[in-house]
């Protein structure tokens, strides 16, 4: 018997095992809690904000992939699910090199915000897992007077140094993305630049995944 996967959404993101278990719960495996603090951070956001897509818009759209957020809006709720801990999200955007400049790009999304209570819920978030002991409140109206251009481009570190100062220095232009940039940094977004170009021929490759699913599926039966 030949079996395949046949979906009424895009899977190209999703594992073969995220797949499998979406239509087989009954072999769901419960994730291991992350320990790394970034980690940590996307988990308590994931449990703490019902809306899944602003979890994770963010993450997916650092890696240059906003115009694809439409495959994360039509999976169904059981599939987003299983991105509840950061090892799952990390195999769902497994094509791509998640390093440094990721999590800063992610920050910047997360700071790029008009719904109050996201943003409350995301500074909250950052100060529990950093230990950052800001208050919460004058930090989201800090942010709240910030032009767009700044809160996209403020930088996390100095974040967390007017957090933990309690803003009471003003802002400068050394606390927003371009007045340093290190050779390092350059060279890696150069690096995952190329891999994001990419994207395509990696996603058509994905398909061929999914089509040896029967095969797959034949030889664990026969087993």
């Amino acid at each position: 018997m030949h079996v395949k996967f046949n979906f009424d959404f895009i899977v190209s993101f999703f594992s073969f095992k995220q797949c499998y278990t979406y239509l087989h719960p009954e072999c769901k495996q419960f994730g291991i809690p992350s320990s790394e603090p970034d980690h940590v951070l996307y988990e308590l956001l994931f449990s703490r904000i019902d809306d899944k897509m602003k979890v994770l818009y963010p993450y997916f759209n650092a890696v240059d992939l906003k115009s694809r957020q439409y495959e994360l809006k039509t999976a169904p709720p059981e599939l987003i699910e299983q991105l509840s801990t950061f090892n799952e999200f990390k195999d769902f955007l497994r094509k791509y090199k998640l390093g440094l400049s990721y999590i800063e790009r992610v920050f910047y999304w997360q700071m790029d915000t008009d719904d109050d209570e996201y943003l409350r819920i995301i500074v909250s978030a950052y100060d529990e897992v950093f230990q950052l002991s800001a208050d919460i409140d004058q930090t989201v109206i800090m942010i709240k007077a910030m032009t767009d251009q700044e809160r996209k481009t403020l930088l996390r570190e100095r974040f967390f140094y007017h957090c933990k100062h309690n803003w009471i220095e003003p802002l400068t232009d050394e606390d927003f993305k371009g007045y340093e940039k290190s050779e390092d940094y350059g060279d890696e977004n150069e690096e995952e630049g190329e891999e994001i170009e990419q994207d395509g021929e990696e996603f058509e490759e994905d398909g061929e995944e999914y089509e040896q699913v029967g095969e797959e599926y034949e030889q664990e039966n026969d087993n």
